[in-house]
């Protein structure tokens, strides 16, 4: 039995799917009014237990005669706001510690962690870094609660390995595809359906979420205990991703390139000077200020070559996990524009 965290987020949907395409024997978790869309078709194939990982004993019971966890739950948010601070921690990094804990206890033969390169760290400059890269981001750790977590979250497994929990860790970069309701990655092209033709100097790996999943598994049935590894698609500038949506919708590929050192404001200001800038600016571009600080890095290349030597980790070809996400996002934005319509009426 696997004992799957966060199966009912964007990652964990397509991660539910693989395990039951290789039968294995899976049980989730769910909150209660949880949104399961993504998973509606699994549900009657898996056992689930309602409950919030935030709460100690909620997490033993899940772990409880699980030979391997899978541990993917967490909130994806870059938010800076004050009002959000607690429960972005509490959501990533006391949900870790509980399951860690509970496999402990549990003695479970192997727990895959889904980590953040977040947490990881990052190069200085373009060229990739891989699984030895020393963390590098204390100053957007000290103002975005969700990169703190993150890295909190990575620390605490390195106690937890020393404590002989064999955890296997794996980091994806930045997910598209279909599914992505809450539009985390997503975020990464959105802004060029809908008309911006603001690009950044700067740029990201950018991969399709089936191939997170998959490395998830294969982490499961391959990893070694305490290894990381690294899994993305294809390290692409913003210009480059900007080009690539227009040709896909069909639109004229003129853009502008500015640089987002403009962002580095936020890193000066009061926390109350924050949260007001946050609302105004959330309401006008749809990005909170978290995100645009993170911007300031610029490039966010990676190597996943260690995944493909000792994982047989293989990619999706980057035009068609782009093309198959702007399509889903048109769907998807128009779907929810209709609904809108439809209760103002």
């Amino acid at each position: 039995m696997i004992f799957l965290s966060g199966a009912n987020g964007f990652i964990g949907s397509y991660t539910l799917e693989e395990l039951l395409k290789k039968k294995y024997r899976v049980r989730i978790s769910l909150r209660k009014g949880s949104n399961t869309d993504n998973i509606k078709k699994f549900l009657d194939k898996v056992e689930v237990l309602y409950g919030d990982l935030s709460d100690r004993y909620f997490a033993e019971e899940c772990v409880k005669n699980c030979e391997y966890v899978i541990h993917i739950a967490g909130k994806v948010d870059t938010s800076v706001s004050s009002s959000k601070r607690e429960e972005i921690i509490l959501s990533n990094y006391l949900t870790t510690n509980n399951v860690f804990s509970s496999a402990l206890k549990a003695k479970v033969k192997k727990v895959v962690f889904l980590g953040s390169i977040f947490g990881l760290g990052k190069s200085k400059d373009m060229t990739p870094a891989d699984e030895n890269v020393e963390f590098n981001l204390y100053h957007l750790a000290k103002k975005i609660p969700y990169i703190r977590a993150k890295r909190m979250s990575e620390i605490m497994a390195d106690d937890f390995l020393e404590r002989e929990l064999p955890i296997v860790r794996v980091y994806p970069n930045f997910c598209i595809g279909k599914g992505d309701i809450y539009l985390s990655s997503s975020k990464a092209i959105l802004p060029f359906l809908n008309g911006v033709n603001i690009y950044f100097d700067g740029g990201i790996n950018l991969q399709w979420v089936g191939d997170a999943a998959k490395a998830l598994v294969l982490a499961l049935e391959k990893g070694k205990e305490g290894e990381k590894f690294l899994v993305g698609g294809e390290n692409l500038t913003s210009q480059e991703i900007f080009h690539k949506v227009m040709k896909i919708t069909g639109k004229e590929a003129k853009g502008r390139k500015i640089s987002p050192s403009v962002f580095k404001i936020f890193f000066y200001l009061p926390q109350p000077i924050l949260d007001i800038a946050e609302g105004i600016i959330k309401k006008n571009i749809k990005l909170d200020i978290g995100s645009l600080m993170i911007l300031t890095e610029k490039y966010w290349f990676y190597s996943d070559e260690k995944a493909r030597r000792e994982l047989g980790y293989t990619s999706r070809p980057i035009d068609e996990t782009i093309s198959e996400a702007v399509n889903w996002l048109k769907e998807f934005i128009k779907a929810k524009k209709e609904s809108k319509s439809q209760k103002r009426r």
